[in-house]
């Protein structure tokens, strides 16, 4: 029977049922209008002719199929094609047409999915749209298709942006120890750091952390703990606490879900931004970092907004950087925060001005503050310049509508802190003028002559410089990512934006 099938397989391959060669079919399903320009770019670099079910492409086909079947590991989401088989044969030629071309469409999804990420990161503002280049693919799949390296294709794509490696790495441990046969998430509630906690040991084994093929030893375990605790972002001292319970109970498959996210976002980034530098907020992180693809430039702490009052996830262009800025305190904190303090004492007013809704200053003194509330304070409280505003003495400006920035502070207290979500949902910077000498280059004097130390002289309005050279800006929301040596870790979900 099965020979039967070939026999028709190679007559529909060769055109003979219907007398027209496969070749001329090709050609003619090429010109019709819902071919993707890639695919038909390719076989116009091949001559039209079959790839993938012609004579002698046997190997070729099995290679492609393979690489599907590992995409996961690449750390893209691919439903499989359905590659031909002699289990299923196309019916026609016409059928073994669509399947060449479809050989081709997928190989595409997986290049574009490896350079360019599946989809954007969940970002509430956009305010740089850039596409992610696509137009070299064809000769880069020719190139590979000609040598029959497809599978060094995937893992050269793969690992093209620098971030992305030491998240592959990560995927392929956890993925390797979910599919391992017998395996299942336990729940860990004894403390012990003892090889007699099978289950914790069983945990370890799962992230690599001890050997598989014997009992580790109490210090080999306190050795793992430490790592796993510096992976979760926790007190590295190697002993069980309820935080390390709670972060090495979630189960795999959502940390799996977590790098996946992390890898294809951070695909989306530099295959859209590469090889410019790109400003990068990691919410739950707390961390700023200045990178391109291959290079990281700048990586500081900040302090993002507290749960109640989140910062938001955006793209923009920081165009401005202003020295000894004004702080316009926004409505909400005015009249929640800032207006009962003021009743109860006038001198809370010394650093601020009050304006009208016209923008012009008011003698708070001709003020009658016990009839203004929450529904009834028609002004603008502002702080003046100088190093204890709120602002600190410099701020980045970009384009976005939640009236949110990047600043410094005078409160630097808070970068010493793990957990730094404190803010109104602003960005308190903790190197701000290593950011501003990047937008400024060949006029980094201006910021160099900031300093605390020069408050005394500080001008009552805000000095405006436009950036000479503007720097895109992306704060998203990924609970995984990278610390500044490389080493994979795992945020807190401080927005619960995941269920528990």
């Amino acid at each position: 029977m099965w020979i039967k099938s070939l026999f028709l397989y190679v007559l529909l391959l060769s055109g003979a049922v219907r007398g027209q060669s496969t070749g001329e079919l090709l050609r003619s399903r090429l010109q019709q209008r819902d071919i993707p320009s890639l695919v038909y770019r390719f076989y116009k670099l091949t001559d039209m002719q079959a790839c993938w079910l012609g004579k002698n492409q046997e190997a070729l086909k099995l290679s492609a199929d393979s690489l599907f079947k590992s995409t996961g590991g690449l750390g893209v989401d691919m439903q499989q094609p359905e590659w031909p088989s002699f289990d299923k044969l196309p019916v026609t030629a016409s059928d073994s047409v669509e399947t060449e071309i479809g050989y081709t469409k997928s190989l595409f999804m997986l290049m574009s999915a490896l350079i360019c990420g599946q989809r954007e990161p969940v970002l509430s503002f956009k305010g740089v749209m850039t596409a992610c280049t696509q137009d070299s693919l064809p000769d880069l799949l020719l190139t590979y298709y000609r040598s029959a390296q497809l599978q060094l294709m995937a893992d050269s794509l793969a690992t093209l942006y620098k971030p992305v490696v030491p998240l592959l790495q990560q995927l392929k441990i956890l993925t390797g120890s979910t599919g391992t046969p017998g395996y299942r998430e336990q729940a860990m509630n004894a403390v012990q750091a003892d090889p007699l906690n099978k289950i914790l040991v069983a945990k370890l084994r799962s992230w690599q952390l001890v050997d598989n093929d014997s009992t580790p030893s109490k210090q080999d375990m306190k050795k793992a703990i430490k790592i796993l605790q510096h992976t979760f972002g926790l007190i590295a001292d190697g002993v069980i606490r309820s935080s390390l319970k709670q972060e090495i109970n979630v189960p795999l498959a959502r940390r799996i879900a977590q790098l996946k996210s992390a890898i294809d976002a951070n695909r989306w980034l530099y295959g859209r931004f590469a090889p410019d530098s790109v400003v990068v907020v990691n919410i739950p992180a707390a961390t700023l970092t200045v990178s391109t693809a291959r290079e990281e430039i700048i990586r500081m702490r900040i302090v993002a907004g507290n749960p109640s009052m989140p910062t938001p996830t955006l793209s923009s262009y920081i165009r401005e950087v202003i020295l000894y800025p004004y702080w316009t305190v926004p409505h909400s904190i005015a009249v929640n925060e800032l207006l009962p303090k003021i009743k109860r004492d006038k001198s809370m007013l010394e650093n601020f001005q009050l304006l009208d809704q016209q923008g012009r200053i008011v003698n708070p003194q001709t003020v009658n503050w016990h009839k203004l509330n929450a529904t009834n304070f028609p002004y603008t409280l502002r702080q003046s310049t100088g190093c204890d505003n709120a602002l600190g003495i410099l701020k980045l400006n970009f384009d976005n509508p939640f009236s949110v920035y990047l600043h410094d502070t005078p409160a630097k207290g808070g970068f010493l802190l793990e957990r730094r979500f404190l803010s109104h949902g602003c960005m308190r910077t903790e190197e701000p003028f290593a950011l501003a000498r990047l937008l400024l280059p060949g006029n980094e004097q201006a910021v160099d002559t900031l300093s605390t130390e020069t408050c005394s002289i500080v001008p009552d309005k805000p000095l405006v410089l436009k950036a000479i050279k503007p720097l895109r800006l992306v704060v998203w929301y990924q609970l995984a990512g990278t610390d500044a040596e490389g080493n994979v870790i795992f945020c807190p979900d401080v927005y619960k934006t995941q269920n528990n």
